[in-house]
């Protein structure tokens, strides 16, 4: 039985990669360009964060490494030792979420263009959804925060 089965917290080492794989996916859809956006979970053991930061040779989230996550408080700053990647300054986007909604786990920071688009020039984003109501969509429904 693996370790999620038997419900064990997941390692820290585990959960890098997992943060840098969700890097790599979102620069595959397009979500993301070069270096913007980034994915961040909660520390499994404390209350600290774990995101990815910027390293010194950045080569966008195309190419996110478990060695790109840094680990933050909820005050922003680095914890341990960060290896020369620096943290991102939208840090506090990720920390207030964790600060405020202790059910929510993981926090994805992304800058899809059809939304930038929409929100440049002042289009309404509307749900398009068919035929089923999913909570996102009850959400959208009642108008999105920009």
């Amino acid at each position: 039985m693996d370790m999620q089965a038997k419900g064990a917290v997941e390692t820290v080492e585990s959960l890098k990669e997992k943060v840098a794989l969700s890097c790599r996916i979102l620069a595959q859809h397009g979500l993301v360009k070069g270096s913007t956006g980034h994915v961040s979970t909660r520390h499994p053991e404390s209350a600290n964060v774990l995101v990815r930061g910027r390293p010194a040779a950045d080569r966008g989230l195309r190419y996110a490494e478990p060695a790109s996550i840094i680990e933050v408080d909820l005050d922003g700053k680095v914890v341990g030792d960060a290896k020369g990647v620096r943290r991102v300054n939208e840090i506090y986007l990720h920390t207030e979420v964790y600060r405020r909604r202790p059910d929510v786990n993981a926090v994805v920071h992304a800058h899809p263009p059809g939304v930038l688009l929409c929100t440049m020039t002042g289009v309404t984003l509307r749900p398009i959804f068919g035929g089923y109501e999913p909570p996102g969509m009850r959400m959208a429904y009642k108008g999105l925060p920009l």
